[in-house]
């Protein structure tokens, strides 16, 4: 299963020092050496949507992101292509995306995740939705259940955006 055992590994970025590159520490103690704006596998989806969000043309459909990812057994260019845009239905209300899916395919000899990601312009490139894949049979999806703080303003057409009903004395 995908998520069946608590696993946990740790990496360490190293900062480079007089110009030189950076590294990361895989847990198996190797040491790699890291390309500038090197993620981790959480941190790309943060990276993504900073990309997505001051990137000063729109994103479009077809248009490809790439930079380097360290994961646990190594570190190589990941590339990201964006798909059509896609509403998504959360408990907030309809949400207009932009879909990230990885350029790869899952392999059976890789123990890599592969995510796919809809983020939402309107929410300053946020995450909405997540679909991790684990293999052919096996996945998790998240998707946001409700506004983020630093939004204030419910999204158009929310149930939040609808005036709230008041009682007989003029009251909500």
């Amino acid at each position: 299963m995908l998520f069946s055992r608590a696993r946990r590994s740790t990496m360490v970025f190293e900062p480079g020092e007089g110009g030189k590159p950076g590294s990361v520490l895989l847990p198996d103690g190797t040491r790699r050496p890291t390309a500038p704006g090197t993620q981790d596998s959480a941190s790309q989806f943060v990276q993504l949507a900073w990309l997505f969000g001051t990137n000063p043309t729109p994103i479009q459909a077809g248009d490809k992101v790439s930079f380097p990812l360290a994961l646990v057994r190594r570190s190589d260019l990941w590339s990201y292509v964006v798909g059509e845009p896609v509403t998504v239905d959360t408990p907030a209300g309809p949400v207009q995306t932009i879909h990230a899916k990885p350029q790869r395919e899952l392999a059976p000899w890789r123990s890599d995740l592969l995510a796919e990601v809809w983020f939402a312009p309107a929410l300053q490139s946020l995450p909405v939705r997540l679909q991790v894949l684990g293999d052919a049979d096996s996945y998790a999806l998240m998707v946001m259940d409700g506004l983020p703080e630093l939004v204030k303003q419910p999204l158009p057409n929310s149930p939040a955006a609808r005036p709230a009903p008041t009682d007989r004395l003029g009251g909500t």
